[in-house]
């Protein structure tokens, strides 16, 4: 019994799926842009946020063509839309990170500058100061 094997490009199947991702990423923002998402115009998006090794141009005609797929297949394109819901989600919360966490850093600052003022401005208790500026203590009033 025959089987078929695909040609041995040096790239696991883990980085093949992650290209058909990127080519999938990338093919948006074409369509975003109006463009045509082919491998010539996929080239230039994905070498920009690549890491590691770059695709070949029959690599990416590859990751287009499981692409289309997806597109092509009820279940598949369902899943596509609900995956762009999830990023588009994801980013909006990655914004709000962000702004929150530059609200804490802008605190922080504000918390350490009000502590630095009371630094300051205290000075150490000597007992006889301390009871002469704090009044009478809860107990029996003193008669002298």
């Amino acid at each position: 019994m025959a089987t078929h094997r695909l040609q041995d490009t040096g790239f696991s199947p883990e980085w093949a799926f992650q290209l058909a991702l990127d080519v999938l990423d990338a093919a948006e923002d074409l369509t975003a842009q109006r463009r045509p998402a082919t491998p010539k115009t996929l080239t230039p998006l994905l070498r920009a946020r690549a890491s590691g090794r770059r695709p070949t141009l029959p690599q990416l005609q590859a990751a287009l063509t499981q692409v289309t797929h997806w597109r092509e297949q009820v279940l598949t394109r369902d899943l596509l839309a609900h995956r762009r819901q999830l990023l588009t989600l994801r980013a909006r919360t990655e914004a709000e990170l962000n702004r929150l966490s530059e609200d804490v850093a802008y605190l922080t600052v504000m918390v350490r500058e009000t502590d630095a003022v009371l630094r300051q401005s205290w000075r150490a208790p000597d007992d006889a100061a301390c009871v002469e500026r704090s009044g009478p203590t809860a107990g029996p009033p003193s008669e002298t």
